[in-house]
Parts: structure tokens; C-alpha cells; sequence
């Protein structure tokens, strides 16, 4: 009866750390694939604002 207890009690402890790793592993990807998506935004932003910035002084600097 105590093994058997035991038994339980350690496939219930054994099974919640599985589910937390496996949680914790999909949140990692889930963080990572987030902060790529995120710098790819800022790089997409950052190069069009330069492009914009290019084109302003293009423009200024034509002869009026």
C-alpha cells in the first residue's frame, strides 16, 4: 500500500515537471519567435525612416 503511494505520488510529481518543462519550452519559443518578430519591425521601421530621411534631404537640397 505505501509503495503503491509512493508510486503515485512520484508519477504525479514526475508528470508536473514534464507539463512545467514543456510549458516553459513552448513560452521560450513563443518569447523568442516575439522579440525576433519585434526587431524585425523596429529594422523594417528604422529603414524606412531612412529612406524617408533620404528622400527630405533629396529634396532640400534641390535648387529652388
Amino acid at each position: 500500500r505505501i509503495i503503491s503511494y509512493l508510486r503515485n505520488e512520484y508519477q504525479s510529481i514526475k508528470e508536473s515537471e514534464e507539463f512545467i518543462t514543456n510549458t516553459t519550452r513552448i513560452s521560450d519559443n513563443y518569447d523568442s519567435n516575439l522579440l525576433e518578430s519585434n526587431n524585425s519591425l523596429l529594422i523594417d521601421i528604422f529603414a524606412k525612416s531612412q529612406n524617408t530621411e533620404n528622400k527630405i534631404n533629396e529634396y532640400l537640397s534641390l535648387p529652388q
